[in-house]
């Protein structure tokens, strides 16, 4: 098995088979054209862009998400069917904020895993619910 196959079974581990494919189609396995998850994300469209000074938000505008981060978006939104870690943590930002920005720090999650994920060659661990329940 090649190294793409393997990055594309942890992937559909993670989030799906159809954002999987998207994900290395559209990315690939290189992730050096950025130097950081924070800037990853921002590529994505999936991360806060809050401009602020001395502790207040001067201005918070949304920012539209390219291809691939849509399909973060649709990988948050099958996460939360799931019986996972992700999931329930999911959950429990829907019953705290609006749909739209939990699905977003849900997809900025996700991203921030897949990043290190073909950054490092580490591989996906699923973590349960009862480890969910221990922690929160």
């Amino acid at each position: 098995m090649t190294h793409s196959e393997r990055e594309i079974q942890q992937l559909e581990l993670l989030i799906g088979q159809e954002v999987a494919l998207l994900i290395v189609s559209e990315l690939g396995a290189d992730v050096s054209a950025f130097p950081t998850e924070k800037h990853f994300g921002s590529w994505l469209g999936l991360a806060p862009n809050n401009q602020i000074s001395g502790g207040t938000v001067l201005r918070s505008r949304r920012r539209k998400a390219n291809r691939l981060g849509q399909a973060f978006r649709q990988g948050a939104v099958t996460v939360r069917r799931t019986e996972t870690w992700l999931g329930a943590k999911h959950r429990r930002r829907l019953a705290r904020m609006e749909k739209a920005r939990a699905v977003k720090a849900t997809a900025h999650e996700i991203a921030r895993l897949v990043y290190a994920m073909l950054r490092d060659g580490t591989e996906y661990v699923e973590r349960s619910i009862e480890e969910f329940e221990k922690e929160y």
